[in-house]
């Protein structure tokens, strides 16, 4: 198989000459197909194939050698086309003319990818090895979990140079697209026909990557009745596939204790339980730890507690948490609601460069949250 030699099969001039247009940069030579040939694959020539999916009727017809990548071309977004395409094993799916420019950044990574099982390699030690799981949770509704576990997000990654996967597993009921200004038809929910084989390709091809702060993130599903197709296997799975692939790998996890939550939380390294500072937050806390201690879940010591929203008239203080719960308090949040609704409303990254401390004073404690407790192995 010759490593310079990409096939393109499409009846599109136009398209073939934008393709090697944006491949010529990467020294692969294109050979063009007006229609896909089963030989192509027999003979193993080619390392890349570019296939356009209004030339295929049948995706299954499409195979390509264990060692070659597979890149789709598609016309227009379709849930049930894509999802055909990633179960073949394709390793990415471009919608075109929309997503052709991307074309120019895949064929980079392409020209330097690891062998052809370093993933599967990975996946099999995810467990014992890789990046830190940190699942963010309250049963009380309102609580902020949302909004501070995408703040500790983007600090991650944008101050401290962390690789940060942010997942929204709270699908019915959750908001971090609108939090971020995300917009994608896709979600992890496109993942599970490709369990079995789930490659860190797969999660990319379905992510989506806030520009400002770099953080790639998983959504939820667009139709919360689908939130009931989650299985404990898809949850455990992208955790596994996103741990091996990421430095850090943030759970915003629904307030119910469900089968979601559940799995993401006997998965997740570290758990922040986030409180606000009265007495109705504070009893539905106690009931979720005496479900914690019933289904042994945080039984490592592996459980913090944040308060939110916290400020001088507060009913309760971090001292009458500290009484009440025994849970060590790991940070505080003040209340800003003016300083933080501008960027929840309109979609705007809570820090914009590095050395950013935030504007509000939200932005700031939960800044100095990840610097002096998260980064500290706590």
């Amino acid at each position: 198989m010759n490593e310079t030699e990409a096939l393109i099969v499409t009846k599109d001039e136009g398209l073939v000459h934008e393709v090697e247009r944006l491949l010529a940069g990467q020294g692969l030579r294109v050979h063009v197909s007006e229609d896909w040939k089963q030989p192509f694959t027999e003979r193993g020539k080619y390392a890349y194939y570019l296939v356009d999916d209004r030339t295929v009727k049948k995706v299954d017809d499409v195979n390509v050698p264990s060692a070659s990548w597979l890149i789709v071309l598609i016309g227009q977004r379709s849930f049930d086309r894509v999802r055909d395409w990633l179960k073949q094993g394709a390793h990415d799916v471009l919608v075109i003319p929309d997503e052709l420019e991307k074309l120019n950044a895949l064929a980079q990574r392409m020209a330097v990818r690891a062998p052809i099982d370093e993933t599967a390699a990975a996946q099999r030690n995810a467990l014992d090895a890789g990046g830190r799981v940190r699942a963010f949770y309250s049963v009380k509704g309102g609580s902020g979990k949302t909004v501070i576990s995408a703040m500790v997000a983007q600090s991650l990654q944008l101050q401290f140079g962390k690789r940060v996967m942010l997942i929204d597993f709270n699908a019915q009921f959750g908001g971090l697209e609108v939090i971020l200004g995300l917009e994608s038809p896709r979600s992890y929910l496109d993942l599970q026909p490709v369990l079995q084989e789930l490659s860190f390709n797969h999660i990319q091809n379905v992510a989506v990557k806030e520009e400002t702060t770099g953080i790639h993130v998983l959504l939820s599903p667009l139709n919360p009745e689908q939130a009931e197709s989650i299985s404990d296997e898809l949850v455990t799975r992208v955790l596994q596939t996103c741990k091996a692939h990421f430095d850090e790998v943030i759970l915003d996890l629904p307030s119910t204790l469900n089968t979601v939550s559940f799995t993401a939380l006997t998965g997740a390294d570290d758990i922040y339980y986030v409180v606000t500072p009265d007495s109705m937050a504070v009893r539905g806390l106690k009931h979720a730890l005496d479900l914690f201690r019933r289904f042994q879940i945080g039984n490592h010591g592996n459980v913090h507690l944040i308060v939110n929203r916290n400020n001088k008239k507060s009913e309760l203080s971090e001292k009458d948490l500290t009484q009440l719960v025994d849970l060590p308090l790991i940070g505080s949040v003040r209340a800003d609601y003016y300083g933080i609704q501008p960027f929840v409303n309109m979609g705007r990254p809570f820090y914009s460069k590095k050395g950013d401390k935030g504007s509000s004073k939200v932005a700031q404690d939960v800044r100095l949250l990840v610097e002096k407790a998260l980064l500290k192995g706590v």
